[in-house]
């Protein structure tokens, strides 16, 4: 069943415009509403308007077109961390999640290929740099459905 989810949100996701099967709906809205996970703590992801309350951002607008696509309404089930919204993976309270994967989080559910590839880098002070003699490389986070 997992299976068949992954394969239709990776079509969903991708532009495909194939016929959604009822396994897929099933899979990926077993409730008939698409339940998103949500991560306000990460504001690349996601954020909220403070005078309106409107949610806004990538993980949102991908909701929202999942959901369209799928012929489903949305629901977003707000987090402030990652680690929370991960850690309620096996609850069931949340149908799809924007997070990047680790080998913890495949254990107890699965992931897609990447949507979104953030380059990231430090700053050490100067100090630190010399102490150490830090060396410049780049690091790649890569975060999935």
């Amino acid at each position: 069943m997992v299976a068949t989810g992954l394969v239709g949100l990776i079509l969903l996701a991708s532009g495909a415009m194939a016929d959604i099967t009822p396994a897929v709906r099933t899979d990926l809205a077993p409730t008939g509403t698409l339940r998103a996970a949500i991560n306000y703590g990460n504001v690349i992801l996601a954020t909220k308007d403070k005078a309106t309350g409107e949610s806004r951002g990538v993980a949102v607008d991908l909701t929202q077109e999942i959901g369209k696509r799928l012929g489903v309404p949305v629901e977003i089930v707000a987090y402030d961390s990652v680690a929370v919204m991960g850690d309620a993976a096996p609850s069931g309270v949340w149908d799809i999640a924007f997070l990047g994967s680790d080998p913890a989080r495949e254990k107890i559910m699965s992931f897609t290929a990447a949507y979104l590839e953030i380059d990231a880098t430090y700053l050490p002070s100067r100090s630190i740099a010399r102490a150490c003699a830090w060396p410049r490389r780049r690091a790649r986070t890569t975060s999935s459905i």
